[in-house]
């Protein structure tokens, strides 16, 4: 009967080493996908700063882009003035009227190809501030995921506590019995 009691105990043990064999397992498994959930967020935090910067750049680009409006503006004021005193010479006002029709003409074209440029600037800016939206929620989901995958490190650290007092109990309780086994085994041959 001491024999298969061992045996059983033997079992049992073989049993609980392969849980905890398990368990160790899938808290390895847990701390490589938190390691990359946090190597993510490192790139994703850099994508972030490159999206900045170009946005930088592009305030830049509109900036100097209004500046060379405020230019033309200046250079179109300079031909109004410089009409005034062509008027004191009729043939020559024509001439330089005809003259400053094209070039009028082609401060225009400059302007309307000025105003789509900033147009679709405007529709590049539109896109980032989507693409940010979205990085933005993605971030915010990996961080309801951390959360959910540390809730669940802490559940499994509980129930391996747990697991780890009642294999102290049972150690315990084989103690008592292994005891006693002996214990009858010894009156047994007293008996005899």
């Amino acid at each position: 009967m001491s024999n298969d009691l061992k045996e059983l105990l033997q079992a049992t043990m073989n049993q609980f080493e392969k849980r905890f064999d398990s368990l160790d397992q899938k808290l390895d498994g847990i701390d490589n996908r938190l390691m990359g959930i946090e190597e993510d967020q490192t790139l994703m935090k850099q994508d972030i700063q490159g999206i900045k910067d170009d946005q930088t750049f592009m305030k830049q680009d509109i900036q100097g882009i209004k500046d060379d409006q405020t230019f033309m503006r200046q250079d179109i004021q300079g031909i109004k003035n410089d009409q005034t005193f062509m008027k004191q010479d009729i043939q020559g006002i024509k001439d330089d009227q005809t003259f400053m029709r094209q070039d009028i003409q082609g401060i225009k074209e400059d302007q309307s190809l000025m105003k789509q440029d900033i147009q679709g600037i405007k529709a590049d800016q539109v896109l980032v501030k989507q693409d940010l939206n979205g990085i933005k929620q993605d971030v915010h989901e990996i961080k309801e995921d951390q959360h959910l995958i540390k809730r669940a490190v802490l559940d499994t650290n509980e129930r391996v506590m747990k697991m780890e007092t009642v294999l102290e109990n049972q150690h315990s309780i084989i103690e008592v019995l292994s005891l006693r086994s002996i214990q009858q085994e010894a009156e047994l041959k007293r008996i005899k």
